[in-house]
């Protein structure tokens, strides 16, 4: 896979963007929480910013999940999407790491905006359709990250009410093989096993 780059010639940086920049890429390295990540980029809110550090802010954000929104969120590109997570790190780390004085050589960015999601323990999926079967279930892919899977089960009673689940590994191999019988028998299964 090819990654474009564009390149700058001395281009218009902010005062101690490089730097910041820099240590944030060192914190993302050494596997740094979310919340000390958030607070470094929340260092430049309400300041100037340049083009180009708006741009990597706008990866960071999305790698943590640290915009979310219910109307809108930044997902994989789709040349990305076959990466693991550790990749995809890898790939931010670079993009940041090739903001220096003088010429940079800038790797395209990795997310892009998009607005289908789900909400599951408090956190935003952007998901997309693998499967259905109406007023049943509906399977979802993460457009993120190729080994997180979705359900969307309806349980009927004396109404109707809906559940997200995350799939484990045995049931996402399931829905991986495209067998409707036995991804309908998991799904049953999960319904009997989480009736409230």
């Amino acid at each position: 896979m090819k990654i474009e780059i564009t390149k700058y010639e001395n281009p218009v940086i902010v005062e101690g963007e490089i730097e910041l920049l820099h240590n944030l890429a060192q914190s993302i390295k050494e596997g740094t929480d979310t919340e000390t990540i958030g607070s470094l980029l929340k260092t430049k809110d309400k300041q100037s910013k340049s083009g180009i550090y708006a741009g990597i802010e706008t990866d960071i954000k999305a790698f943590y999940e640290l915009d979310q929104r219910i109307e809108s969120s930044w997902v994989l590109k789709p040349k990305f999407r076959e990466y693991e997570r550790g990749g995809i790190k890898e790939l931010l780390i670079k993009r940041i790491l090739s903001v220096k004085e003088g010429t940079i050589e800038l790797p395209e960015q990795i997310f892009e905006l998009k607005t289908f999601r789900i909400k599951i323990d408090n956190r935003f999926v952007d998901v997309e359709e693998i499967t259905r079967r109406h007023w049943e279930y509906i399977i979802y892919k993460s457009i993120n990250y190729k080994d997180e899977y979705f359900a969307d089960i309806v349980f009927d009673g004396i109404a109707a009410f809906n559940r997200y689940f995350k799939l484990d590994n045995t049931e996402i191999k399931i829905v991986e093989s495209g067998n409707e019988e036995e991804i309908t028998k998991m799904i049953n299964a999960k319904r009997m096993n989480n009736w409230r």
